[in-house]
């Protein structure tokens, strides 16, 4: 059965290319596909269509200097592109997706979809190794034989499925139109001539963080991403003041880090860090096969840190002391290093542990000495197999600044430690520690989780284990301290009158989280997309995913945030997306009260969004005599109402009122606005 339909360019309201700015509207979303090397050229009508690594692109005949990306939020039907292909008689261009699925675009930019390979399922190889076309036909490769397409009636004309493997004839034709499909030596010289496009070089930014008004990303390898596509090292940065990418030169920077030691690796990044007092300062610290702690400033590796070149603060996780060269090589490529914070005294914590060593916890003073804490039962290997020590996080809204360590990676060994150094951090006498694997919820159910995924504190000192089964709540850090592995696991009630509950994302394998400025928890799971919880956790506020967003994938890698402006950094195994949220920084008091849009026009079928109060104020809407038509208490700072009254029913045109109540019943300003 045809399955196909007709997509508009830009389809998809609300969302956009590019870098969120003063105007992005709350609720938008903006992509960042990787970019790659140019590797196919097609002409259909006045553009020129391009492969740039996976992503498709687009420039204008004649005005080649202008590359722009398509994705979904264009209408596209799928992420990865595998490969295109122009039928000139037609007037099509064919794009044929990783998965099977298949886009035809017409010379008008109109898309239409063929679903029908993508959905059907068979056992055996089905990934698309190559196309071509001969006349009106798609000829479709693919791991167990291939399929032909009748690009004019858009459907799957005949398979042949595994026969074509039993028909060298058949193979033999198949594999010759396929070898055919290339650029043109004109076409060629086109794609050498064009300009790299603007953007980030991470595919997959598992690793991210926010600082100087930049978004630092590192393709990572870590949190079971591990994938050779991604083996690339990249480092991009992007300046929110400028809207401009930066991506590091890597060939510098690995022939530097070889300079400083010759068996140095420059890749397989397991962290980024940058440096609070200088944005043009990065750590990035590397796990197995790499390893070590690289500093960069100003685009140069300025140190480098590992077990060969500090014995004294630093250990890998196997040596060879009967072959010194081997022994080296050992001690640089594998010097794990699985996360790292600086404090607020320029401390730069970091995790790094080996099969013999308990001093898994260690730090590098601002003076450049090497500190170790003794951390038993928390080693680098545990029941045979090595482990990642895959978090660090030191306490903000706590009495007291423990230090939290999250042992990640492998079946059985997960684990965490929270280390107090008593507030003195080189005086290490007074200094305390404890080791729980598996954890106790308050009805005194055990679990044991293969993996324990991420840890963050929230803003009331709340920390969120975050596992493969679900996430658990920590809700006083001293009590956990005297009491290892005591966790809260949230319930959510039920709605049915049954007084029953659910456990909150139960066997959901939660991946990351960030806390926004309203203290709402933004989760990313392995396969269920992304979750916007309540402060409080009871409450699913938005579930979003790749059917009803523009998520390269349903896989959340990391999340960072723009606490400031309120972005959402959201890095998938397919590319990086931004998401205007409704929390703003806080305000001192509700004398700006304010909404928009002003006036509201007849044709608009939106929200009214209210901002410029307190969080935790209660905002009111009254009409012209005063009868209030909308009341509502925020959490965060904007409320969006949808013009609907007490009866349900669109407001009437008129002139209205805002007005914020504070918790303590302190009255703000009010604000006027007009509905057409």
């Amino acid at each position: 059965m045809n399955l196909f339909r007709p997509v508009g360019l830009m389809a998809l309201a609300g969302m956009c290319l590019g870098v969120p700015d003063a105007e992005g509207a709350i609720g938008d979303w903006h992509v960042y596909p990787a970019i790659s090397t140019y590797s196919r050229i097609e002409q259909l009508g006045n553009r020129y269509y391009l492969m740039n690594g996976t992503t498709l692109a687009y420039t204008e005949v004649g005005q080649s200097v202008d590359v722009q990306s398509l994705t979904r939020l264009d209408g596209l039907n799928g992420i990865s592109v595998k490969d295109i292909a122009v039928n000139p008689n037609l007037k099509k261009l064919a794009v044929v997706y990783d998965d099977g699925n298949i886009d035809f675009i017409n010379d008008q930019g109109e898309i239409r979809n063929l679903p029908d390979y993508a959905n059907f399922s068979i056992m055996d190889d089905r990934s698309i190794q190559g196309i071509g076309i001969l006349a009106d036909t798609l000829y479709v490769q693919t791991g167990f034989g291939g399929f032909l397409v009748d690009m004019r009636q858009e459907v799957i004309q005949t398979s042949l499925y595994n026969k074509v493997k039993q028909d060298s004839a058949a193979l033999e034709r198949w594999e010759e139109v396929v070898k055919a499909h290339g650029n043109s030596e004109a076409l060629q010289a086109i794609l050498d001539k064009l300009p790299e496009e603007d953007g980030t070089q991470v595919h997959q930014a598992a690793q991210m963080a926010f600082l100087h008004n930049r978004l630092y990303t590192v393709q990572s390898t870590f949190n079971n991403y591990i994938n050779s596509a991604y083996g690339t090292p990249a480092i991009s940065v992007l300046n929110t003041e400028t809207d401009e990418w930066h991506s590091l030169p890597i060939a510098d920077l690995s022939r530097q880090a070889k300079a400083l030691d010759k068996n140095a690796i420059f890749s397989n990044f397991s962290g980024i860090v940058p440096d609070p007092q200088d944005p043009d300062r990065i750590y990035l610290c590397a796990y197995k096969g790499s390893g070590g702690i690289f500093c960069i400033e100003d685009d140069s590796l300025v140190a480098l840190y590992n077990a060969y070149l500090n014995p004294d603060g630093m250990t890998s996780v196997n040596r060879d002391e009967n072959d010194p060269v081997r022994d080296a090589r050992r001690k640089t490529q594998n010097t794990w290093v699985g996360a790292m914070q600086i404090d607020d005294e320029g401390y730069l914590w970091f995790s790094n542990g080996d099969p013999e060593t308990t001093t898994t916890l260690r730090c590098l003073t601002p003076e450049g000495k090497f500190l170790k804490f003794s951390t038993p039962g928390f080693s680098g290997i545990h029941a045979g197999q090595h482990s990642l020590f895959g978090r660090l996080r030191i306490s903000q809204h706590a009495r007291y600044p423990f230090k939290w360590v999250v042992r990640t990676f492998h079946i059985n060994s997960a684990a965490v430690c929270i280390y107090y150094d008593g507030g003195t951090v080189e005086d290490m006498s007074d200094d305390q520690r404890v080791v729980f694997n598996a954890i106790t919820d308050q009805d005194g159910n055990t679990y044991a989780p293969t993996y324990y995924n991420d840890l963050v504190e929230d803003r009331e000192g709340a920390m969120w284990l975050l596992t493969s089964i679900g996430p658990f709540v920590i809700d006083d850090q001293v009590y956990a301290f005297n009491h290892p592995g005591t966790v809260r696991r949230i319930k959510v009630p039920r709605t049915d009158g049954s007084n029953l509950a659910d456990y909150l994302l139960n066997e959901v394998s939660c991946r990351c989280m960030v806390v926004d400025p309203a203290n709402r928890k933004w989760i990313g799971t392995d396969d269920a997309g992304l979750y916007l919880l309540s402060a409080d956790g009871l409450t699913t506020l938005a579930h979003f995913t790749t059917d009803n967003s523009p998520l390269f994938s349903n896989r959340i890698s990391g999340l960072c945030m723009d606490d400031e402006k309120g972005v959402l950094y959201v890095g998938t195994n397919g590319g990086l997306c931004a998401y205007e949220t409704d929390v703003l920084p806080a305000v001192e008091d509700n004398e700006s009260v304010y909404c928009y849009p002003n006036p509201v026009r007849p044709d608009y079928n939106g929200d009214l969004s209210i901002l410029g109060f307190k969080d935790g104020s209660t905002v009111s809407v009254t009409d012209a005599y005063h009868h209030v038509v909308f009341k509502q208490k925020s959490e965060g700072a904007v409320i969006r109402w949808n013009l609907e009254g007490n009866d349900g029913k669109r407001i009437r045109p008129g002139v209205y009122f805002v007005e914020a109540i504070e918790e303590g019943g302190k009255r703000g300003g009010t604000f006027k606005f007009l509905v057409l």
